[in-house]
Formats: structure tokens, C-alpha cells, sequence
């Protein structure tokens, strides 16, 4: 049978659906158990939906799409960037998904031809003549978590439409904090356990184009570049960024103590439920950080070898909900019943990677029936039936939801006043060590007011590849002056 469709495809399995094509919230009464989700890209309005999905199929995205990301932990097919879904696939179309090889077909049966190689491929490649010394290493990592990604998902803003509106004035924050927290004498490590370690490294990602953008000169870029230097050199990550597709933050002896706690005994229902509480968890945290800030609500710790204790082969993924009472950004989410969730995952035949950003989880094999054991946390305290878990899903769907129409629901001049403060509340807990407020700065409010959102303004990307990528690995390296003058 020819393929209908052909896309990416970004979370393994068949399914076979009638499609519901979903352009937004108004949809969600049509849709029904089992159906597949055609959309653009999914977004946290459409929470309740994918969690009933038997498919996701987007018309664009890339592998570390939300819609990817989430499909993974729901152990549901999942194929992006489908160019023309929305034009060929209409409600009640009855087709088959290969989330493999990336086709769609109609009827029963999914043609199982493999998607052409180079739809796999990053969409930006890792320049082979890096080097390997830390900053190096540093925009290798980046390399790496911004080429599968498609920034055209980011929402309600991405950072190189954000940021450079205020970047001056956000150095000048970033300076008053190195100096403080020097006066004070501030170890590294107790101002690294401020921030969750993947926020860290996602605000060095922003920095490296703030840093030029606000044209500080180098000695300045390096001192600044270096402050986030030791703070991730303190948490003793052997593999700093990531490039080796794990995030290893746990000694042997802390998993051995997290061993040591009850775990259940996984069943296909466990697993299920588990991602479905997952995925809206993960979906209040872009309504209440946004695309860009997600880590400082989500993060993802693994693999951890378990074979001594599970056998061969069995790995331990450790999935972390957090911040998810910004009642200083967002008063009107009291009602999450919960700051913090830890789910704790043992998997046997399933293998786990990240990169840089380590809400970017990919997995190859079967999270359903891989799943030997797991553990919640919520607050500090255990969650044994999935009763309780399916409550916490649901409780989550219910901010989920409003929280995102609220945040893109906002005129324009207030969403930038809001993503200030976002930015900033990620420094809070940091800023309070140092003795200093956390809020915007009358300086940033104003310099982001009345401004609109223009790339062209302030990237001047040259055409071809190398050219490109030699264009933005300079852009990455605070050594190196964007523009040529003076240093």
C-alpha cells in the first residue's frame, strides 16, 4: 500500500485511528478515545486530548517537540513535520500511523517503508573541528540540543525572538548578581543548588547570544561566561553537556539509597497512567514557564545502570516535576496540589538519551512493557495506587489548560512584561542569597516596551551551511567577537 503521508517519525509503535484534525480547544468535544490527533503542533490546551490518543500526527516539529517528547512517555506513535497533514487528512479519515518510519496510511494497514535517511538527520550538524576544551565542549552540547529541535514550535516566544529586545539589561542583571554573591563569598555549589542543573545550562545557551547582542567586550563575556562555568563545574557532572546522551546527576550512593525505597512492580497499566500524568504535568510547566523556561520546571536524570539489583540490561530514569506553584508569577494556580513530583522509572530493554536541555527525553524501546518498577514522590511522599496518580493527572489537566490560554491569551506588551518575570524567577531563589530583589529591573520593563519581535534586526545569518553554522558557532564562543572590531 503507498503511503497517504510521510513525515518524521519521533515515537515508535502502530496505530490505527479515526483522525480528528484539531486547530484548537474548541475541538476537544469531538474528540474521542482512540481517535489520532492531526494538528499543527500539540500544545498544553490539548492535554485532556492526547491523553486519549492512540496517535499524534503533527505538520511540523522536529524530535524534541513537546508532541515528540510526550508521545515517548505515553508509549504512543507519534510523526512530525507531515507537511500537508492538515490539507489531506480530514475528521473520520480512518488511517494507520508508523511512528518508525514516519507513514501514514489509509485504512488498516501501514506501509512500513523506512522515511528517507536525511529526514532522521539533525536539522543542524555538530561542525567536526571543534575542539576539546570547556567552552568548546560547551557549544558542542548546544550544537547538539538545538539541532533537533524546530524552533518554529517554541511558544508563546522563542529566545532569539525574546531575549535580544533586553539583552544589555540583562547582562547588567546578571553582573549585579557575580558581584554580590563575590561579596558574600558565595561557594558556587550552594548557589548552583538554586537552580535546577538543566536551567543552568539552558541559561548559558541564552547567554552566549545575550553576551553579543549587548556588545559587552570579551574580558567581561569570559568573566561572566565563567561565573556559569563554576556553577556547573560544582554539581561534578562528568559529562557537563550531555554529549554523550546521558545526564548523570546522582552518585552510585544516592541511587543505591533510592533503591533501597519501595518500589512497585510495573504493569502496562502503571506505565500508561504514569505518562499520562507526566505528560500534563509537563504540560502546566510550559503554561507556567513557557516553551523556553520549560527546565525550570521539568527535568529529566538517567540512565542509571540498575542491572545489580533489576538485571541485565535495566536502567533507572528519573523524571522530576518542579516549581509548579509560581504563585509570584501566576496567583491564581493555588490549587496545584503539588510543588514537586519525582517518578522514579526501571526499565528493562528500553534505552534512554538527552541532550544539553534535559526535558529533551528519547527512548528506544518499548516504555510500556519495558517497565519493571517505579516510584512517586509527591511533595516528599510516596504515591503507591494509580488511582492517586490518575487524581494528580487530573489535576493537573485542570491548569494545565487555562494556564496556557492565559499565557497566550495576553495582549502583547503584557506577555513581554511576563516573560521578564519568568526569566527573572529563575534566578530568585540565587538573587535572595545575594541579598538582592529578583523582580525585572525599571531598565528591562522599559526596554522591551513598545518593541516588537524582529529576528532580521538582530541576527544577520549568512546563506549556505557552512556558512551558517560558522556564523552561530561564533555567535555560541564568548572569545570570539561576532562582528568584526575590537575586542
Amino acid at each position: 500500500m503507498e503511503p497517504v503521508l510521510r513525515g518524521i517519525g519521533t515515537s515508535k509503535g502502530i496505530a490505527t485511528g479515526n483522525v480528528k484534525v484539531i486547530k484548537g480547544i474548541e475541538d476537544a468535544l469531538k474528540f474521542q478515545k482512540g481517535d489520532i490527533l492531526v494538528t499543527m503542533m500539540t500544545d498544553p490546551a490539548m492535554t485532556p486530548m492526547m491523553a486519549k490518543a492512540a496517535g499524534i500526527i503533527c505538520s511540523i516539529g522536529g524530535l524534541t517537540s513537546h508532541s515528540s517528547v510526550l508521545a515517548r512517555e505515553m508509549g504512543i506513535p507519534c510523526i512530525v513535520s507531515v507537511k500537508n497533514a492538515l490539507d489531506v487528512l480530514k475528521d473520520g479519515m480512518r488511517v494507520s500511523m508508523d511512528g518508525k518510519s514516519g507513514v501514514v496510511s489509509l485504512g488498516e494497514r501501514v506501509a512500513t517503508a523506512e522515511a528517507p535517511a536525511e529526514a532522521a538527520k539533525p536539522a543542524v550538524a555538530i561542525p567536526a573541528t571543534l575542539g576539546k576544551d570547556w567552552i568548546d565542549e560547551f557549544i558542542r552540547g548546544q550544537f547538539i540540543a538545538l539541532g533537533s529541535m524546530d524552533l518554529v514550535t517554541l511558544r508563546p516566544f522563542s529566545h532569539v525572538e525574546f531575549h535580544p529586545l533586553f539583552a544589555k539589561e540583562w547582562i547588567d542583571y546578571l553582573k549585579e548578581l557575580i558581584s554580590a554573591a563575590e561579596k558574600k563569598n558565595i561557594p558556587p555549589k550552594t548557589l548552583a543548588s538554586a537552580m535546577p542543573p538543566s536551567e543552568i545550562l539552558c541559561q548559558m545557551l541564552f547567554l552566549s547570544t545575550d553576551l553579543k547582542l549587548a556588545r559587552i567586550p570579551k574580558e567581561e563575556r569570559v568573566k561572566i561566561f565563567a561565573f556559569f562555568q563554576a556553577l556547573i563545574d560544582s554539581l561534578g557532572k562528568k559529562d557537563p553537556f550531555n554529549i554523550q546522551g546521558s545526564y548523570i546527576l546522582h552518585s552510585q550512593k544516592e541511587i543505591d539509597e533510592i533503591l533501597s525505597r519501595q518500589f512497585q512492580k510495573g504493569t502496562e497499566d502503571a506505565a500508561r497512567q504514569l505518562g499520562r500524568m507526566f505528560m500534563a504535568g509537563y504540560h502546566l510547566v510550559n503554561g507556567l514557564w513557557s516553551d523556553i523556561y520549560t527546565d525550570n520546571g521539568a527535568e529529566n536524570y538517567g540512565a542509571y545502570d540498575v542491572s545489580r539489583r533489576y538485571g541485565d540490561g535495566a536502567v533507572l530514569v528519573i523524571k522530576h516535576l518542579k516549581n509548579l506553584r509560581p504563585v509570584e508569577l501566576w496567583p491564581e494556580r493555588k490549587g496545584v496540589k503539588h510543588e514537586d513530583v519525582r517518578i522514579y522509572c526501571v526499565y528493562k530493554n528500553v534505552k534512554f538519551s538527552t541532550d544539553l536541555i534535559s526535558c529533551h527525553t528519547v527512548y528506544e524501546g518499548d516504555v510500556i512493557q519495558g517497565l519493571v518498577g517505579w516510584r512517586v514522590e509527591a511533595d516528599g511522599k510516596q504515591v503507591t495506587s494509580l488511582s492517586e496518580i490518575e487524581t494528580m493527572e487530573q489535576n493537573f489537566q485542570e491548569h494545565a489548560v487555562p494556564q496556557w490560554n492565559m499565557l497566550i491569551g495576553l495582549p502583547f506588551e503584557e506577555l513581554k512584561q511576563a516573560g521578564l518575570k519568568m526569566r527573572c524567577s529563575v534566578f530568585r531563589k540565587m538573587r535572595e542569597m545575594a541579598g538582592l530583589d529578583w523582580k525585572p529591573s525599571t531598565a528591562m520593563q522599559e526596554a522591551v516596551r513598545n518593541k516588537p519581535f524582529d529576528i532580521q534586526k538582530y541576527f544577520k545569518v549568512p546563506k549556505g551551511k557552512e556558512a551558517m553554522m560558522e556564523y552561530w558557532r561564533k555567535v555560541m564562543d564568548p572569545r570570539v567577537a561576532l562582528v568584526k572590531k575590537s575586542d
